[in-house]
């Protein structure tokens, strides 16, 4: 990739709407080049039920009594559920599954509950009032249940509604995920629907032996070979006795959806991780002296949490030492105290841990291999906390040239061609 002409302004999502930041100087703009939308996703789906992938068609697995449940990620990864959901419903519903059989379980992690009307905009308004609605907390110890031993868990505690389903559906989007190389599939599992025990020994294994290390070998977007925290959440998997029915979809920015699958939940999972694959690594020639990224608006920068992993992905296009700027409104703040927390700790120690240490690691890094240039709506001291700089001109300096600019940097992973 080469660079090209001065951009005068470049539009960049932000929030809910964008944002422009002049450039001055050489500037190539990385391509997004991606598959249509399905034009037919009921078709499509209800295609993926009957040929499966290792697994039975879905409607050999609905069960004849007991509960059905549904299981979504939260919102801040599954805002395309509701494009799936009253397809999966009435295809049920034909299988002789009354509503009051039928739950749907919020796989929420250690995140925060949404509210009511999130759950609408979420799951969609008619589907929110008509079933039952769940949202995991993974800090209550009396609605989970051990399901036994992983190779470094021995007492892994998952929500019991998945125990106690009779057929387990998870529903959700795939993308990449900066330690656990992948989201969706056995991520639903854990840690969407683990104890918070279980979630901070699963999380603490994506840092080396020493928390002040970095992070651990094998623990990085696109990978899942030789990676310790997909291994473990595979494990956990593993241990649900409960019948699993995965369907597995991915979206392009706008919320289009452009691949579906659906049959057992590893299998399914990894031909929709090499299709992500395939279609959302951008390979480069070189690597960029200053790149521009936005995170793709909102939920994507909601907070810095979640703005962190475009900034995670889109620094592999960065020399060492170079410029990143990153608009990414946060305008929920920073999403977690345990982020702020370990941010602000000069080093880490294995009594340290506590969860998202290995965000504020992740971090760490960055803010000491690049300067890093944020604009957002946090307060200026919030910003440089973390070890970012403060950025508000909406303008790349002259001398910054040539510059990389990344739209949809929580989606796409630059790579090296070599």
């Amino acid at each position: 990739m080469n660079p090209g002409g001065s951009v005068p302004g470049v539009k960049l999502p932000y929030r809910n709407g964008i944002t422009e930041v002049e450039t001055a100087g050489e500037t190539c703009i990385a391509p997004e080049v991606l598959p249509p939308a399905i034009s037919d996703i009921a078709g499509t789906l209800l295609n993926s039920f009957e040929k499966p992938v290792s697994s039975h068609p879905l409607r050999d697995m609905i069960p004849t009594r007991g509960p059905v449940s549904i299981l979504v990620p939260d919102i801040t990864r599954g805002k395309e559920v509701k494009r799936v959901l009253p397809v999966l419903l009435k295809e049920i519903s034909s299988c002789g599954v009354n509503d009051d059989r039928i739950g749907i379980l919020i796989a929420n992690g250690a995140h925060r509950l949404e509210s009511d009307r999130e759950l609408e905009v979420h799951l969609g308004g008619t589907i929110a009032g008509r079933y039952t609605v769940y949202q995991h907390r993974a800090d209550h110890s009396d609605s989970h249940v051990r399901v036994g031993s992983t190779p470094h868990d021995r007492d892994l505690c998952l929500d019991r509604r998945l125990v106690d389903s009779e057929l387990l559906i998870p529903v959700s989007g795939v993308s990449f995920h900066y330690f656990a190389g992948f989201g969706g599939g056995r991520k639903m599992i854990m840690p969407g629907m683990a104890s918070i025990d279980s979630i901070m020994r699963n999380h603490r294994l994506s840092l080396g032996s020493d928390p002040g290390s970095g992070m651990a070998e094998g623990c990085f977007a696109g990978n899942l070979q030789g990676n310790p925290v997909h291994r473990e959440m595979v494990a956990a998997a593993g241990l649900l006795d409960t019948p699993v029915f995965m369907i597995n979809f991915i979206a392009d920015p706008e919320g289009n959806i452009i691949f579906i699958n659906s049959g057992d939940i590893l299998h399914s999972h990894l031909k929709a991780c090499e299709y992500l694959r395939q279609v959302y690594a951008v390979k480069l020639e070189r690597q960029f002296p200053s790149v521009l990224i936005s995170c793709g608006g909102s939920p994507r920068d909601i907070n810095l949490l979640q703005a962190h992993k475009a900034l995670r992905y889109g620094s592999a296009a960065a020399e060492r030492g170079g410029n990143i700027y990153c608009v990414a409104a946060c305008s929920e703040g920073i999403g977690s105290s345990s982020y702020r927390e370990a941010a602000g700790m000069r080093r880490f120690r294995e009594e340290d841990y506590s969860l998202n240490m290995q965000t504020a690691v992740s971090t760490r890094e960055l803010t000491t291999r690049y300067n890093i240039h944020l604009k957002s709506e946090l307060d200026d001291l919030e910003v440089e906390r973390f070890g970012f700089i403060p950025w508000h001109e909406r303008k790349i300096p002259e001398g910054d040239t040539p510059v990389l600019v990344i739209k949809n940097g929580s989606s796409f992973l630059p790579e090296l061609a070599s």
